[in-house]
């Protein structure tokens, strides 16, 4: 008569198999984590980028009316800010903000060049991605 009849093995098969499945849910579940911190980078650049093109657009068109915030002449050229508690500028995300620099040759030390063309800088600053923090 056998002394060893294999009674425990289905239990440690039933362990290995439980093992082996949780180790595939947290393979795909830090998969998926990070594939969301991506997706979620990738349009928060995408927006960025779309929010200074229209920063671009703001003082193309503040260059064609020649008229700075304040209301003076664009011919030196500026920097704007754009604050979000304003509600015009209410569609920026919170932690967002823009800057856009005008530059016009000749300025701050030399003379104003009338007509000269200027340089559009756009910086937009944005939160790193905050999904499941």
């Amino acid at each position: 008569m056998s002394t060893f009849r294999n009674k425990g093995i289905a239990l440690f098969i039933a362990l290995a198999l439980l093992l082996l499945l949780s180790i595939g849910i947290a393979v795909f579940l830090l998969n998926t984590y990070r594939h969301v911190n991506i997706n979620e980078a990738i349009a928060s650049r995408a927006r960025a980028m779309l929010i200074a093109e229209s920063g671009i657009a703001f003082a193309y068109w503040r260059i064609r009316i020649d008229q700075n915030q304040l209301g003076g002449s664009m011919a030196q050229g500026g920097t704007y800010t754009f604050d979000t508690s304003i509600p015009i500028n209410s569609s920026l995300p919170a932690g967002w903000s823009i800057q856009v620099d005008v530059i016009t040759p000749g300025t701050p030390m030399g003379p104003i060049i009338l007509g000269a063309q200027k340089t559009i800088n756009s910086k937009v600053t944005y939160a790193k991605s905050t999904v499941f923090p």
